[in-house]
This record gives structure tokens, C-alpha cells and sequence, in this order.
């Protein structure tokens, strides 16, 4: 039975090797080609025996082209990797400073301990966000710099989702307020959504974005935007 159906296998493979060459197979029935492939080697006829050889080398061209389109796709992937690493590598020499340290404090008008809160999230931001697109996004008291939510498992690139648990925190009838910390991996300005964020979250009093370069904006309403 596994000889009956590698021979049908077999048979299939020449008529359509024969029909893409243009031409007529040599042997035009099952039953013929069987009788053919089942005589001791030897005794095949030269037709047979060049038309499996044939065969043979097309089956393995193809196989090596397969190989070699698999092959090419990987290193395209891999350089685009690259690619993504290099464009949203974080730079240490920047965020490592008393300078950018200072400017986040100055950022969030002056309040030591607020301003220290926002620095130290932001580096676990970068440390955990470090050469992709991916962003995370944070919820601080704006009184004292308390996490009250985090994001930091989106696989959304270059956004944040907003997630039951946030919007319900965000419609909370009471004096507290926020602040939204999040990431930019391309070290980009606010975007839209970022403005509609707050227009549509009065609690939001601000947002604080880091850049993977260095950047820092600070943004409320377009009037009062900042930046470093």
C-alpha cells in the first residue's frame, strides 16, 4: 500500500513536471508508469530513468530556493530588529544626569517629592522599555507621587490602552487628582490622543512624557505645553 501511494505520488510529480515544460509525458497511464518504476533498475528504460533524474533535480533546485527565500526572510527580519533596537535604544548618558533629574522636578512645578516619584518611574519605563516600541503608562497621586495604576504589559506599539481599571479610577467622584507618566520610545511629542486624554479626564491635571533620547514634555492644555 505505501509502495501503491508513493508511486501515485510519484506519477502526479512527472505529469506536472512534464505539463510545465510543455510537453507530453512519456508514460500516459498510472498503470504504465507502476510497470516502469517496479522493473529492477537496470533494466528501466533511458526515458524513465532521465525523467526521474530530472525530476529529481528540480525537486532539489526548488528545495535550495525554499531554503534560500527562508533564509533571506530571516535576515530581514533580523535587521529590522536591529533597526528597532538602534532607533529606540534608550540614551543613559541623559537620563543619568542631575540635569534631566532636575527637569522633571521642575516639570512637575517644583514638588521635590513628586518630581523624585516621576524620575524613578521613568527609568523603569526605559530600563523595562528599552530598544522597542512598546510604552508603558503610569498613574500617580498628584499630591504625592503614590502609584495608583499601572500598565506595563501592552504589547500595543508606540500607545497605552485604556483599561476598565483606569477609566474606573478616572471617574471617581472625589478631590483627588492625577498625573499620567508614559514613554515615548521615538522620543516624540505629545500626540493627539495624549491631548484628549486630559480633555476627556478633568482628574488628569497633567501628562509627563520621557523619551528614549532624553526629551521631557510636560502637557496640559496647548497653551500652557512645555518642553526640554
Amino acid at each position: 500500500m505505501r509502495q501503491w501511494n508513493a508511486e501515485i505520488v510519484e506519477y502526479e510529480r512527472m505529469k506536472a513536471y512534464y505539463a510545465e515544460q510543455g510537453q507530453e509525458p512519456p508514460y500516459k497511464s498510472l498503470g504504465a508508469f507502476r510497470r516502469e518504476a517496479r522493473k529492477p533498475r537496470e533494466k528501466q528504460s533511458d526515458v524513465f530513468r532521465s525523467m526521474r533524474s530530472r525530476i529529481a533535480e528540480e525537486k532539489s533546485a526548488q528545495k535550495d530556493l525554499t531554503k534560500k527565500r527562508k533564509k533571506n526572510r530571516i535576515i530581514v527580519e533580523t535587521n529590522a530588529e536591529i533597526q528597532i533596537r538602534a532607533e529606540c535604544a534608550v540614551d543613559w548618558s541623559v537620563i543619568n544626569t542631575k540635569k534631566y533629574q532636575d527637569g522633571i522636578i521642575s516639570l512637575t512645578e517644583g514638588k521635590k517629592v513628586l518630581g523624585t516619584a516621576v524620575y524613578k518611574i521613568s527609568k523603569t519605563m526605559l530600563e523595562h522599555r528599552q530598544g522597542t516600541k512598546q510604552e508603558d503608562l503610569y498613574l500617580l497621586d498628584a499630591r504625592t507621587g503614590t502609584v495608583v495604576y499601572k500598565d506595563i504589559t501592552t504589547i500595543v506599539e508606540m500607545g497605552v490602552e485604556k483599561t476598565p481599571e483606569l477609566m474606573s479610577l478616572l471617574s471617581q467622584e472625589d478631590e483627588k487628582d492625577f498625573i499620567v507618566v508614559h514613554n515615548h520610545p521615538k522620543n516624540g511629542y505629545p500626540s493627539a490622543t495624549d491631548f484628549n486624554t486630559l480633555y476627556e479626564n478633568p482628574k488628569i491635571k497633567y501628562g509627563i512624557i520621557v523619551g528614549h533620547k532624553g526629551t521631557i514634555y510636560k502637557y496640559t492644555t496647548p497653551k500652557e505645553n512645555s518642553g526640554l
